[in-house]
């Protein structure tokens, strides 16, 4: 009998037998994804929100201290603005120096509440 033919005939499927081993010995976990859309944990972001459109408006959007809300050509104290995701379709909108929140009127007006 020669020494190839004393050895493992079926040596290829030791191959995957071992992988499967090895990796039933390793744990994975996934990396925890900080997307305000999967987890609700109180994340805040602040931008600023700008619109540009094809007559060439454009504008930053600001809640000012008297509750009012506008659009200004250029970034100020005023437009700064805090987002927080709190559930799926609600976002909840916040003046940094205003401490006002972007509120909606039934008729579609918008304006700074400082209550939510």
């Amino acid at each position: 009998m020669d020494s190839d033919e004393t050895g493992f005939e079926h040596s290829g499927l030791w191959v995957p037998v071992l992988a499967g081993l090895l990796l039933g010995a390793c744990q994975a976990h996934p990396i925890p994804d900080s997307s305000p859309l999967l987890q609700f944990g109180g994340q805040v972001r602040q931008r600023y929100l700008y619109t540009d459109d094809a007559q060439q408006t454009e504008a930053h959007l600001e809640i000012r201290e008297d509750g009012t809300v506008g659009g200004a050509a250029h970034q100020s104290p005023e437009s700064l603005l805090q987002l927080k995701a709190l559930k799926p379709g609600v976002i909840q909108i916040l003046g940094v120096k205003t401490s006002r929140f972007l509120c909606q009127k039934p008729d579609g007006a918008l304006y700074g509440s400082v209550s939510f």
